[in-house]
């Protein structure tokens, strides 16, 4: 009986460490969130562009942490993502939208904009590489087309000479 009320005792006495730590990973992403809206919604629209810059730099710093307490957070990926597509960081933001794939291969709509990332860093080759897995993961024919369609752009402008497939 003692030992079960030593452990009724500690699971009681560490129980908010517990949930503060689990607390404290959301919490990071909720301040990058707050600091993002802050920038994007508040501050840019007023040309704030060196305030709205460092609250961009609070946010990134926030899913960051976010992502070192769980490296498989794909919420703060996807911020993360969205973050570095408006500061037009593509390359950054295709590599975030990478790791959520990799988290998740089932999330139709994280390819598509993880191709729009990497046609935009100029990484074509990669792009279509990523829309070709897209269409795995849908049988809806519009879907496909328009997948198909973005593919052959892509394929004309490196035929045509206009970029690079380089990368």
């Amino acid at each position: 009986m003692k030992k079960f009320i030593t452990i009724v005792f500690l699971l009681l006495v560490l129980q908010p460490a517990i949930f503060a730590e689990e607390k404290e990973k959301t919490d990071h992403v909720e301040q990058g969130k707050a600091h993002f809206k802050s920038a994007f919604y508040q501050l840019t629209p007023k040309h704030r562009k060196e305030e709205a810059a460092k609250q961009y730099a609070l946010a990134i710093r926030e899913f960051k942490k976010a992502i070192a307490a769980n490296p498989d957070n794909e919420i703060a990926y996807l911020h993360l993502a969205r973050l570095y597509m408006v500061q037009e960081r593509s390359a950054e933001a295709a590599v975030a939208y990478q790791k959520i794939i990799a988290l998740n291969p089932v999330d139709g709509d994280v390819y598509l904009r993880a191709a729009s990332a990497l046609y935009q860093s100029e990484q074509y080759r990669e792009a279509i590489k990523t829309l070709q897995a897209a269409k795995g993961l849908t049988d809806d024919k519009f879907v496909l087309a328009k997948i198909d369609e973005f593919i052959a752009t892509i394929e004309g402008r490196i035929s045509a000479g206009e970029v690079s497939d380089a990368k």
